[in-house]
């Protein structure tokens, strides 16, 4: 399957799709590996044992413990985004790619059913335990914030013509969603500003050193002997001599040994001889 108009960058037309370089913090994907995380997370701060702790929803649900045995259902219910406009800056942790970052913030809520006889003190260790530091700087390891611990609520389901006890507690968590795009940040302009006025008025912000020369043409290709000029090549005689053609200029000479012409010489009535 193709995937239509991709572009590397933001300075050719096309789709941009994010780069990974290294977080300043641990971000986990969403989805199946989040899920994972929380699972392990819960097993530990409500005691349990992790295969005790299982997913919500599974594409082979495998067969429900017997009606004694304590276990835990995890799953992410509800994610909604923070505000209604992301931030987005200049990456700023030295990658030299011309990054973006790309932020939002988001909450999700996690629903966590416990069952079995002693469903009831399994929800009290998971409220608890989740506001105690250490257990909580496990999430902040990974970017995640506890927001709230919610109340518990008792929803017995009738298993196999058995009341099975069941205990529901629901948890807020807050986190940052960082991407990073090739966009490449805008560092000089110049142009036209046109208003009001009958003539555009010309503005100019050069980049952090100056606009970039643009490389000069190679000399013509002939059999002269050519120097460098502002904006361009001019002939000139070669170190070895050569022959001039046109009148000689000079200037009024400075020192005692330089060179004038006739009509500085005519000029003065000086004769032939040594000044």
């Amino acid at each position: 399957m193709a995937i239509p108009n991709q572009s590397p960058d933001s300075r050719q037309p096309g789709y941009l799709q994010p780069r990974e370089p290294p977080y300043p913090v641990a971000q986990i994907i969403p989805g199946q590996p989040l899920d994972n995380f929380l699972q392990q997370w819960v097993a530990g701060v409500a005691y349990m044992e992790e295969t005790m702790v299982r997913p919500r929803w599974q594409l082979q649900p495998p067969n429900l413990p017997d009606v004694g045995i304590d276990w835990c259902a995890v799953g992410v219910l509800d994610t909604r985004p923070l505000g209604i406009y992301p931030a987005t800056w200049p990456f700023l942790y030295g990658d030299p790619d011309n990054l973006v970052q790309y932020q939002r913030h988001e909450e999700f809520e996690l629903m966590c059913s416990f069952y079995g006889p002693q469903a009831d003190a399994y929800a009290s260790n998971l409220h608890d335990g989740a506001c105690v530091w250490q257990n909580y700087h496990v999430l902040k390891r990974v970017g995640i914030k506890l927001v709230e611990v919610h109340e518990s609520r008792h929803a017995p389901e009738l298993v196999r013509n058995q009341w099975l006890n069941r205990v529901d507690k629901e948890i807020t968590f807050r986190r940052i969603i960082r991407k990073n795009y090739p966009i490449f940040t805008v560092v000089g302009a110049r142009g036209l500003v046109h208003t009001c006025a009958p003539e555009p008025v010309p503005w100019d912000v050069p980049p952090p050193g100056g606009w970039p020369v643009p490389p000069m043409a190679d000399a013509p290709a002939d059999d002269g002997v050519y120097g460098r000029v502002p904006g361009g090549w001019r002939r000139v005689l070669p170190l070895s001599g050569g022959q001039m053609e046109g009148p000689l200029r000079t200037i009024p000479p400075n020192h005692p040994n330089e060179l004038v012409n006739r009509r500085y010489v005519d000029d003065r009535g000086m004769d032939q001889g040594e000044y």
